[in-house]
This record gives C-alpha cells, sequence and structure tokens, in this order.
C-alpha cells in the first residue's frame, strides 16, 4: 500500500530536475521555444501540483506509451500536450481530495473541454480504469528518486567544478596568454555541460514490466489522437 511517508523524498526533489526528466524523455526533440512546448512546462511547474502529481502523471504516461507500444517519437507536439494534461488530470483526481474539474484545466490552458474529456475517457480506458498505485509503482518512485538524487549531485558537481575554474581563470588572467585562454575554454565547456545521468537498469526494467501487464482494454491496440 502507498502511504504518505512514500513521497516524502519525492517532495524533497527539486521540481527543477523532474522538468529535466520530462526534456529528456519526452520533449527533447521539439522546438524549446515552442509556445505548446512552453505551455507543457508551465504546466509542470505550476506550484499547486506536489511533486507526487508530477511523478505520478510521468507513470501513466510512460505505462500507457509502454502497454500499447506507443513510440515516443512518433508523437505530435498536441499530442504530446494532451497526453500530459489528460496524466495531470487523473493524478489530481486520484491523489488529490480536492481536485480540480475539467473545466477548469480548460480554462486555465485554453483548450476544448469536449476534447479533454475525450482524451480522459480513453486514458482511463487504456488503464482499464485502474488508477490503484501498487508495488511497481513504489519501486518506479524508488528508482526515480534515486535518478533524480544522482542528477542532482552530478548538477552541484558541475557547479562546483565551474566555481573551481573561474578561481583558476582570474589567477591564470594575470599570468601567460596561452593558460587564460585554456582556462576560459575551460569554463565555457562546464556551461553548457547539459548530459545527463542515464537512466538506471532498474528504473528500465520497470518501464518495461509494463508490457507485460493485461493488455484487455476497451480500447484497442492504437493510439488515438483526438
Amino acid at each position: 500500500m502507498i502511504t504518505e511517508e512514500n513521497f516524502e523524498s519525492v517532495e524533497q526533489i527539486e521540481r527543477s530536475f523532474l522538468i529535466e526528466y520530462f526534456v529528456s524523455n519526452f520533449s527533447h526533440r521539439f522546438d524549446q521555444n515552442d509556445e505548446t512546448i512552453n505551455q507543457l512546462y508551465t504546466m509542470l511547474r505550476d506550484p499547486i501540483l506536489e511533486n507526487k502529481i508530477i511523478l505520478t502523471c510521468f507513470y501513466y504516461l510512460e505505462k500507457i506509451y509502454v502497454l500499447y507500444e506507443i513510440e515516443i517519437a512518433s508523437l505530435q507536439i498536441d499530442s504530446l500536450f494532451y497526453s500530459v494534461l489528460t496524466c495531470l488530470i487523473l493524478s489530481t483526481k486520484y491523489l488529490m481530495d480536492d481536485s480540480w474539474y475539467n473545466q477548469e484545466w480548460c480554462k486555465l490552458y485554453s483548450v476544448p473541454l469536449e476534447t479533454v474529456n475525450e482524451w480522459e475517457m480513453d486514458f482511463l480506458a487504456k488503464l482499464d480504469f485502474n488508477l490503484n498505485l501498487d508495488d511497481q509503482y513504489l519501486r518506479y518512485v524508488q528508482e526515480m528518486v534515486k535518478y533524480l538524487n544522482d542528477l542532482t549531485f552530478t548538477n552541484e558537481l558541475t557547479e562546483v567544478k565551474k566555481i573551481e575554474a573561474c578561481e583558476r581563470f582570474q589567477e591564470s588572467e594575470s599570468l601567460v596568454p596561452q593558460q587564460y585562454e585554456t582556462e576560459k575554454t575551460h569554463i565555457n565547456t562546464l556551461q553548457i555541460q547539459t548530459d545527463l545521468p542515464p537512466l538506471s537498469n532498474d528504473l528500465l526494467e520497470i518501464t518495461t514490466d509494463f508490457s507485460q501487464q493485461d493488455k484487455n482494454c476497451m480500447i484497442p491496440n492504437t493510439f488515438q489522437f483526438f
């Protein structure tokens, strides 16, 4: 059984790292300046939504994608937007006692209510109308926390290296030109470092396990776009 204690470590994670996970696994191939993409990031950054809701959204999203063998790379930007919005709606309804009505989501993000309702029913059917969070979800949370903590450590280590490089740069500025240019190049390299730690094998196994579950849902094994 999932309890609030299971989410304590999740709430301590910076939201920016959850966004980085989303970018790395879902939205990296799109233009990051696109209005729809920015609207997605606005949704995921909303302080009203706790981290556990964002993480549960990712869980439902990945579960549906794996169960129905949907290639993320094949999704159009609008489909990704409605997928995330729908999973956020399902997550809030399951985890929050006082969740928003669909009308409120639609008003907030200027989307048609009929479309959102259709996506919600489609995703519920794909999940066999079962939003329960089981032991597999708990493993997913634990592995995600481990991954995000690794990401946090990587970013913090990069910041330390940048500070150290800047200190060396300031020293070398008064020294020989060659060393000055070397330190300057090193700092610039650190500033554009964007490599994320690879997903752990355990997390990959969990998402792969989705495909072994029962697929006897009402909707055929195709992804419907509304």
